[in-house]
């Protein structure tokens, strides 16, 4: 892989990040827009930056090298770095996806030893609100997708880096 091709990778895994973000911020969104005493311009400025985060996504997603190449210097071919692309792409998944869960744990088990320890539906109400509904939906969405990170890097791998055909459709089997 040359450098801008690494660049390119975290460029790609970056978009990702920027994926888990704005699911929180659409959990936020919906917050926003169930509680009366807050203006209509809360919900629809947390779905605006939703938006505006997934398209810089979309972007990075659809147009890794284009980064790489601004980001990086131009370098000439030999200068290759000896890891194989897919072997990059998985450790950059695994590593998002135990930083989600990571970034996640310590919220979910407050929320889980608060909803432990409340005995009464009084004071469940009280500390389980709208917002920390939603706040865990959030959460558990992003730690649900650091877990298939970690545990399935090779899905995202495959879209990153798909597998190429050796034999193409009208190829002659002698000619190989």
């Amino acid at each position: 892989m040359t450098p801008q091709q690494i660049v390119g990778l975290a460029a790609r895994l970056f978009s990702i990040w920027l994926v888990l973000i704005a699911v929180q911020m659409l959990s936020i969104g919906q917050f926003f827009g169930r509680t009366p005493e807050l203006p209509a311009s809360a919900a629809l400025g947390a779905f605006f930056a939703a938006c505006v985060l997934l398209i810089v996504a979309i972007l990075l997603w659809l147009f890794p090298m284009f980064i790489g190449h601004k980001l990086v210097p131009k370098t000439h071919y030999d200068n290759k770095m000896h890891l194989p692309a897919k072997s990059a792409a998985l450790v950059g998944c695994v590593i998002l996806g135990l930083w989600a869960i990571i970034n996640q744990i310590p919220n979910l088990v407050g929320l889980g030893i608060l909803a432990i320890s409340t005995d009464s539906a009084a004071a469940s109400g009280i500390f389980f609100g709208l917002a920390q509904k939603y706040e865990l939906i959030g959460r558990l969405a992003c730690a649900i997708f650091g877990a298939f990170l970690v545990f399935k890097p090779w899905a995202i791998a495959d879209v990153i880096f798909p597998e190429k055909s050796e034999i193409k459709e009208g190829d002659e089997l002698d000619k190989l």
